[in-house]
């Protein structure tokens, strides 16, 4: 027996209604992605996205959303689909034929899978022997996986006019960057969270700032962002997920053109966490320790570095 639709996700749909062309698909898309949580409210990362919506009125020059906000709305996608993730490290050699693209990234993706000792790393792609199969014995269902995909990039601004079988002349350059990065990546659960965490934002970084790293900045610039991200997510009571946190972060920092990826912003919250900003954070049960944390910030933290970066600028 289906479950039953809840009343939020009634009430969501019908707000939708003449806004968007599928406003069911729309929520399920959103659920998807995690921007909704299972009650339909906005998840931390929903409420990201539309911070970042809000926080900025100009556009990326190629590209339909905020600065920031394709990156983020990018990151969750590959996080839940990985044969997107093998369709894009296999795009350029991909034959033309939809089918054969779609078989040749699920055999790819199998192929990595297969060489894992720990079972754990088969958790991101479930049923793919099946989907390999049923591919194989209708083309027309390859055709349908592919552009339900080709769909999702173009609505994000990734795939520009000129047919996604000229990849040199149809992708944005932030898709390029992208699927040169996944050449090097094991589409594993390791391998993908190691990516996401560690590689995402400088593959997708654009313009003359590309090779800028975390590095280029300071710790305090980067706990600031962290400090801006916090304030923007935080929950009313008790502690809030770091994951979504470091997410905001980063993107945050890529409108500076820095690629402060995921586990730089871990990494500079557990150290100040041992120095002189520690009275302004709160762990929750010692989670910090592990790659899942919870924290609180107290407010007076953003001020006292916004204070001190303002004070070594004036003395340069």
């Amino acid at each position: 027996m289906a479950p039953r639709e809840s009343s939020r996700q009634s009430d969501l749909v019908s707000a939708l209604q003449g806004a968007v062309p599928d406003p069911s698909s729309t929520v399920e898309m959103a659920s998807w992605l995690g921007l909704l949580t299972r009650d339909h409210e906005l998840s931390e990362y929903g409420l990201a996205l539309q911070w970042l919506a809000g926080s900025q009125t100009t556009d990326l020059p190629n590209g339909p959303f905020p600065v920031g906000a394709t990156e983020l709305l990018l990151w969750l996608l590959l996080r839940v689909d990985h044969l997107l993730l093998a369709l894009l490290k296999g795009w350029d050699s991909s034959t033309t034929r939809p089918d054969q693209r779609v078989e040749q990234a699920l055999g790819a993706l199998l192929s990595d899978l297969r060489q894992v000792a720990d079972p754990d790393n088969l958790a991101p792609a479930p049923r793919l022997a099946d989907l390999l199969a049923s591919s194989a014995a209708d083309p027309g269902r390859g055709d349908e996986l592919l552009r339900a995909r080709l769909d999702l990039l173009a609505s994000l601004g990734l795939l520009l006019p000129g047919g996604e079988t000229r990849f040199s002349t149809s992708v944005d350059s932030r898709l390029r960057g992208l699927i040169d990065t996944l050449q090097q990546v094991s589409l594993t659960a390791d391998g993908v969270q190691a990516f996401l965490d560690g590689g995402f934002f400088s593959a997708v970084l654009i313009g003359p700032a590309r090779h800028h790293s975390a590095e280029s900045t300071s710790r305090i610039e980067r706990l600031l962002w962290l400090s801006q991200a916090y304030a923007a997510l935080q929950r009313p009571l008790g502690f809030t997920p770091g994951r979504p946190i470091s997410l905001l972060a980063c993107c945050l920092a890529l409108r500076a053109g820095v690629a402060l990826e995921i586990e730089d912003a871990y990494e500079c919250i557990y150290g100040a966490a041992e120095d002189r900003w520690s009275e302004y954070l709160h762990f929750s049960g010692g989670s910090r320790f592990d790659r899942e944390f919870l924290i609180r910030i107290d407010p007076g933290l953003a001020e006292e570095l916004e204070r001190e970066i303002t004070a070594g600028s004036s003395d340069e």
